[in-house]
């Protein structure tokens, strides 16, 4: 299912590509931002989120198609008297939806959104620790793990597009999105709530 989901979303972009060079119009987005993860299930919960995104209309329709990719990472340390640890972990969200751009003939345009997501998310650690043997002594342990899963959940948007050029629009934008994922047998929510600033391309 996974695997269909991703073939099925190259060929959206695929087929969109080919209408954006005839009668449609559109925007295509970069995003920096924060995404916050479940406190209660990650240790790096606040993380910085950079992304791109597109939403595509044809003449006729009055909702847009919606494509893009989110990536999110943090990193925390940990230095103790006798033990160090260092773990990263990292989430990609590929998404595809649609979305209500509410055009009211002023500079400043909101809209609403909301489709499928596949979710990817990735712990790493690695660091050390100091152990009383019972028949060595005192001893060291270096350990580094790693580990990752994906799973389809779903996301929701809105936000606002402030046109300042013609061509070139800056914008708010505040999503949720969530999707259940698998490591070291334990269940986290890889999804979460994320806000940032766009600046857009328009055409």
């Amino acid at each position: 299912m996974k695997k269909l989901f991703l073939v099925l979303m190259v060929a959206l972009i695929m087929v969109t590509g080919v209408n954006a060079n005839t009668n449609s119009s559109g925007n295509l987005n970069l995003l920096v931002g924060q995404k916050n993860l479940d406190d209660d299930d990650w240790v790096s919960d606040e993380q910085t989120e950079f992304g791109f995104s597109a939403d595509i209309n044809s003449s006729d329709r009055s909702v847009s198609f919606v494509f893009g990719v989110l990536r999110s990472f943090d990193d925390e340390e940990y230095d103790g008297y006798d033990s160090y640890e260092e773990t990263e972990v990292s989430t990609t969200e590929l998404f595809v939806g649609a979305r209500k751009i509410f055009n009211s003939g002023s500079s400043v345009r909101f809209y609403l959104g909301g489709g499928l997501a596949y979710i990817m998310a990735e712990i790493s650690a690695e660091g050390y620790f100091h152990y009383d043997s019972y028949y060595d002594g005192y001893e060291r342990f270096d350990f580094d793990i790693d580990e990752d899963d994906a799973n389809i959940g779903f996301w929701a948007d809105t936000g606002m597009y402030f046109d300042i050029l013609p061509k070139f629009t800056l914008g708010l934008n505040l999503r949720y999105s969530k999707a259940e994922v698998s490591l070291f047998d334990y269940d986290y929510e890889a999804g979460g709530l994320h806000y940032g600033l766009t600046a857009s391309y328009r055409f």
